[in-house]
């Protein structure tokens, strides 16, 4: 009887990667890789002048489309807000729409700022952090939007992005592969 020589070829990375044209599929990455999917700026301001009314903050809107089934997306808003009289009880929240145009679901409620100044003198309440875990389980190639409101209990003029600054309203959503 002869002994059989078997070998395994050498793994050779660069030829794989030539396989994939240098491209690895978002499907073919380990659990916990992140991608972001769309970072907006916008100079829009909005009045938010009614009180006890959501008001859609124009510029406050992003559109993504995941890449991957089943995944989680990290959404960040980052705005400021001015007041040109005392506000008081001060509430965010954020709508998930998919298939955009329908489907409205709130998805992250923050009603934790009560901003007053009874002299006037303070302009706040200044920048404004929204950032949230999403799961939208949505079909792929299907467009995700999200947007934001306001909402005031009292008081006159709040507004966001004032200045109208150019990157004065910053949104951004990141993939992560579960």
């Amino acid at each position: 009887i002869m002994p059989a020589r078997v070998s395994k070829p050498a793994f050779n990375l660069r030829d794989k990667l030539t396989q994939l044209d240098g491209i690895v599929p978002y499907e073919k990455l380990p659990s916990g890789s992140t991608w972001l999917l769309n970072h907006t700026t916008s100079a829009s301001r909005t009045n938010v002048s009614t009180n006890s009314t959501w008001t859609s903050l124009t510029g406050l809107q992003i559109d993504v489309t995941p890449r991957v089934t089943g995944s989680k997306l990290w959404v960040e808003f980052n705005f400021t807000m001015e007041l040109h009289s005392a506000i008081n009880g001060l509430h965010f929240r954020v709508h998930r729409q998919s298939p955009v145009g329908y489907d409205n679901v709130q998805v992250y409620l923050h009603s934790q700022h009560s901003h007053w100044s009874p002299s006037n003198a303070w302009t706040g309440p200044g920048t404004i952090y929204l950032t949230f875990m999403d799961e939208p389980n949505t079909p792929l190639g299907q467009v995700v939007r999200y947007y934001v409101q306001c909402f005031k209990e009292a008081g006159d003029n709040l507004y966001s992005n004032y200045g109208q600054d150019e990157s004065g309203i910053q949104n951004l959503v990141w993939e992560i592969k579960q």
